[in-house]
């Protein structure tokens, strides 16, 4: 049996009464984590144009906190654009290949409201989208090899999706073979100074999946052997064809949506130790010694000097690059003593004290720090005084690891700080309520008129 298959059958025989009480927590926390994320980010310039083009379509999907509708691929997009756009929703990765599984929600939502799905449908979807996503990482390392990886959520979403669709194994294939096949994207969104595709790729590539999907279900078929094939997905994108489907969990407590680490702030996954770090030493050094600084040292590991280090985000000049961009983080970090949405407007970007303390800035590769790496992003924060004084933090596992878990407080804080601008407190305490008792939900669709 291909893969295609293989993933397609994993896909439909996974049941709700398969996975732990565990990992069905965990689902609800990564469901309030995207949602908020999305909220907060219901204002922000490429959700507004995608808002703007999703009025003029009709159809019968909502956009997330409004009354419009439109069409389930328009949904998708919009829906994922304000999940991703704030670089705040969660992260897996491995061996230096990563994705965001909550990527995934913008196009589960969008097909559990189109077929009345339940709450215990939506987590149990929730949970399969991350296994296929995540295990798919563990496969391999196609950022090495120039593409990027959200063609990971491409096929997570279109079996996700078709699994809520209600569509058989062969048709659930159908959508995967079709997912993969004009879909593959190219490393070059995220290399050198960002553009806005650097936070919409992902919500493209979901809003392929469930398109793969709806194709799919009416009956649209994909080219045969999509991963094995001579131009297949083993031969020109992934360049291994080990890809082992019975590895994927199928019961009980080790699902991967376990390990999806959820962000503290609003940037890059793998400088968030360093934020902690910055942080750390800001409370330490006094204010007549930090102006007083020479130097600033960073020392990182492999995937984070690659992705988050190169010269051209050294300065600069739009949100995108600066949440990727290793040097500013840490600077605003330090003088301003947090990391949030306002440390990446346009106005603290360009700011003169950021520019010049930046130049006091390097960053290298450590070997200890690659000792270090994975489930850790071991960050070390190096601060050298005009007179040779030192002081100097290192964090392996920042605080929303799963290694160094969030409490569900904290994921609640996160929640409410995120749509405070959105929703009154008594709202925002309603959704959470609905989302803590969401297996109990017979129709998911209140969500949205609750948003």
């Amino acid at each position: 049996m291909d893969i295609a298959h293989q993933l397609a059958e994993y896909s439909n025989n996974l049941r709700y009464v398969d996975i732990s009480e565990k990992v069905i927590h965990e689902a609800k926390r990564k469901i309030i984590d995207a949602l908020g994320c999305a909220i907060a980010a219901s204002n922000a310039e490429p959700v507004k144009v995608l808002k703007k083009i999703a009025k003029n379509v009709k159809g019968n999907s909502t956009i997330l906190g409004t009354k419009i509708k439109t069409s389930a691929e328009l949904a998708t997009f919009t829906n994922g654009a304000m999940v991703r756009y704030l670089d705040f929703m969660d992260t897996y990765f491995y061996d230096g290949e990563y994705v965001h599984p909550e990527d995934n929600l913008s196009a589960i939502l969008t097909a559990a409201e189109s077929s009345k799905s339940s709450g215990k449908d939506l987590l149990l979807v929730t949970v399969l989208s991350y296994e296929i996503s995540c295990r798919l990482v563990d496969y391999a390392n196609i950022r090495n090899r120039g593409w990027d990886h959200v063609i990971w959520i491409t096929i997570s979403t279109a079996a996700s999706a078709a699994k809520l669709l209600k569509i058989n194994v062969e048709k659930i294939a159908e959508a995967i073979s079709i997912a993969i096949a004009s879909n593959i994207p190219l490393r070059q969104i995220r290399i050198g100074e960002l553009s806005n595709w650097k936070g919409l790729a992902a919500p493209y590539a979901a809003k392929a999946g469930l398109l793969a999907a709806i194709l799919a279900k009416e009956g649209i078929t994909g080219p045969r052997d999509i991963f094995e094939g001579k131009h297949g997905f083993f031969a020109r994108v992934s360049g291994k064809s080990s890809l082992d489907i019975s590895k994927f969990c199928k019961k009980g407590n080790k699902f991967k949506i376990k390990e999806a680490h959820i962000k503290k702030y609003p940037a890059e996954y793998n400088s968030l130790s360093a934020i902690e770090a910055a942080l750390t030493l800001r409370k330490r050094i006094s204010k007549t010694d930090f102006k007083k600084i020479r130097k600033i040292k960073i020392s990182t590991f492999s995937a984070a000097y690659q992705i988050i280090s190169d010269k051209k985000k050294w300065l600069p000049t739009n949100r995108e690059t600066a949440d990727h961009s290793m040097p500013y983080i840490v600077c605003v970090a330090l003088l301003d003593g947090t990391i949030s949405e306002r440390q990446f407007s346009r106005k603290r970007i360009n700011s003169p004290d950021i520019k010049k303390l930046i130049q006091k800035v390097s960053v290298s590769e450590s070997s200890q720090c690659n000792a270090d790496y994975y489930p850790g992003t071991p960050n070390k924060v190096e601060i050298v005084l005009q007179n040779g004084k030192t002081f100097s933090e290192k964090v392996i596992h920042p605080r929303g690891s799963y290694k160094n878990p969030m409490t569900d407080q904290e994921v609640e804080e996160k929640f409410k700080k995120n749509v405070r601008k959105f929703l009154s407190s008594t709202k925002a305490e309603k959704v959470l309520k609905f989302l803590w008792n969401i297996e109990k939900q017979k129709d998911v669709r209140k969500l949205f008129s609750l948003l």
